[in-house]
């Protein structure tokens, strides 16, 4: 059974779906409920055929969505999901500018006020977090 997975752009990602039967079962995957899906028709898809493991490399935020492997034999249809989730990483000039900002923060707010920021950022969007930035500042 795949696992849910997370991953960033640019990384591989690698699904696994064993299927054991007599006779052999054939194992398909597919993306949201299709068969075309970005990683296959930009040949970043790659089924290992005596491995059940399906792998896209130079991952993009277009492969995000659930994908399900179908392993079907005369004995019937089984099928099983897996969620992949694709992270942007930040970058590095962000990164800096929060450090920065939150290096500024701390010496003029209290410990709790500094948090209630940081937990804005991380649960709301960035355009919410500079725009509490801009009144504190």
């Amino acid at each position: 059974m795949p696992l849910d997975l997370t991953v960033r752009v640019g990384s591989t990602a690698r699904l696994q779906c064993a299927a054991t039967g007599s006779p052999t079962p054939q194992v398909a995957w597919q993306k949201d409920g299709g068969f075309d899906f970005p990683a296959a028709r930009e040949r970043r898809m790659h089924v290992m055929p005596d491995d059940d493991v399906f792998f896209i490399v130079d991952v993009k935020l277009k492969d995000a969505g659930v994908y399900s492997c179908t392993a079907s034999n005369d004995a019937g249809v089984v099928q099983a999901n897996a969620t992949l989730a694709v992270i942007r990483m930040c970058h590095p000039h962000c990164t800096r500018l929060l450090a920065a900002s939150i290096h500024c923060l701390s010496n003029c707010l209290p410990l709790d006020a500094i948090s209630e920021i940081l937990t804005l950022l991380f649960t709301s969007t960035l355009q919410v977090f500079l725009q509490l930035m801009h009144c504190i500042i």
